[in-house]
């Protein structure tokens, strides 16, 4: 809307000042003319002329200095061209004169000020009163030359071409209000896009076929660390990190319209981010655009690898632990070998000794076996004991093969006595 004002508003100032010139040479040129008595005329008409055009010229001058532009469409101004019209056409032939057609041309000229029906109509009822004026004139100063057919007749040529000229006016007029209603429109979808693209939660990036970003949103030259107008021009593909497949994926986005995958993005501070990215093509003003939106996963690819170490570190404690619980197990059933063996030996003869197997023993020295017998009983006791809060592999057996089997006690020796 502002640009259909502004051009209006230069054509009437291209228009002032065109005409502005012209009267400065007509006024030059018919000056000398008249003084040399080339043309023929009283004084007071030509001083009524200077007169009048030195004031329409002051007024135009006026005008352009202080820039109000706005009374170049007014009443005031048309009113000078009607009398600077009329006063060439009375003093060309008065209604005779062929000059009446400058009220033709002033009213398509007309078209330039206003283009509204009721406007042109208007001011083509000002021409003919002007014209109707000039024959008053001529018929009350010397009479009528010209048949008052041929005067109707000039009248209607008058009134035809403002009714044309308005026609035309009226179809431009709706053309541009059309065009004036389509780009307020535009501006208002681009205004609702622009600002759908600024409260989207992630970047968004829109480049044409040549890989050229032609828009983003807030949050993608953030993301970037670029601003608007330098992110503008620059090629997408130059932020996106290149591992020898992305002219391979560029060149498949060209041809299916789309993709999606994970991407690693370089900010212009170089900062590697990991994206999720999704780009679809679009088609506006007949050319291919493409809009991409990055999803930023750099949080969760930490995590991600994060919970891949740790996972890692715990598999190698648990092979330790595994390792550590062989080595107890194996320490127990070295240590239950190594010590029940003897003692089951030393159990025996104290065995045979306390059934005197081995010839008679005296009451002290059956006391004194009995007290061995228990102490090694005992010791067994402990070792069970050790092995049941031990390893399970000591337990059940599931021992690495370097140790030997598990010591099976004798079932024949009898559980301990544990009276003192």
């Amino acid at each position: 809307m502002e640009s259909l004002t502004e051009s209006r508003r230069t054509l009437i100032l291209r228009v002032e000042r065109t005409a502005l010139i012209g009267r400065y040479v007509a006024f030059f040129l018919i000056a000398p003319l008249y003084i040399a008595g080339y043309l023929e005329g009283p004084v007071r008409n030509m001083v009524i002329i200077t007169g009048l055009v030195i004031a329409h010229n002051l007024f135009a001058h006026w005008v352009l200095l202080t820039n109000r532009d706005r009374w170049f469409r007014s009443s005031f101004n048309m009113a000078f061209y009607l009398i600077e019209c009329s006063l060439l056409v009375l003093l060309t032939g008065a209604e005779e004169s062929t000059a009446f057609a400058v009220y033709i041309l002033l009213i398509i000229g007309f078209i330039a000020y206003s283009r509204r029906l009721a406007d042109i109509l208007g001011f083509t009822l000002a021409c003919c009163g002007a014209y109707g004026a000039v024959v008053l004139i001529e018929l009350y100063a010397v009479g009528l030359a010209m048949p008052p057919g041929m005067i109707v007749v000039r009248f209607i040529l008058i009134a035809m071409a403002g009714w044309v000229t308005a026609r035309i006016g009226d179809q431009l007029w709706t053309i541009e209000e059309g065009y004036v209603s389509q780009a307020q429109a535009l501006a208002s979808s681009e205004a609702l896009l622009r600002t759908t693209l600024n409260t989207a939660a992630d970047p968004i990036i829109v480049f044409d076929d040549n890989e050229l970003i032609t828009d983003a949103n807030e949050h993608a030259c953030d993301f970037l660390g670029v601003p608007h107008h330098e992110l503008q021009g620059q090629r997408f593909r130059s932020f996106l990190f290149d591992d020898g497949t992305l002219p391979t994926k560029i060149a498949a986005l060209r041809s299916r319209g789309e993709t999606m995958g994970e991407e690693i993005v370089l900010s212009a501070e170089g900062e590697e981010r990991h994206v999720e990215l999704m780009i679809r093509s679009f088609i506006r003003d007949g050319r291919r655009f493409f809009v991409a939106v990055m999803h930023d996963i750099t949080d969760r690819k930490q995590l991600q690898e994060s919970n891949r170490i740790a996972n890692a570190n715990l598999e190698h404690l648990n092979q330790e632990i595994r390792k550590l619980d062989n080595l107890k197990a194996g320490f127990f059933v070295t240590m239950s070998q190594r010590v029940r063996s003897p003692l089951s030996a030393v159990l025996g003869y104290i065995e045979m000794l306390l059934g005197e197997e081995l010839g008679e023993i005296t009451f002290e020295q059956q006391q004194a076996l009995q007290t061995c017998r228990k102490s090694i009983l005992r010791i067994f006791r402990l070792i069970d004991e050790a092995q049941d809060f031990g390893p399970s592999g000591a337990k059940e057996g599931l021992l690495d093969e370097s140790f030997p089997p598990h010591f099976v006690d004798d079932p024949d020796v009898s559980p301990p006595d544990d009276t003192p």
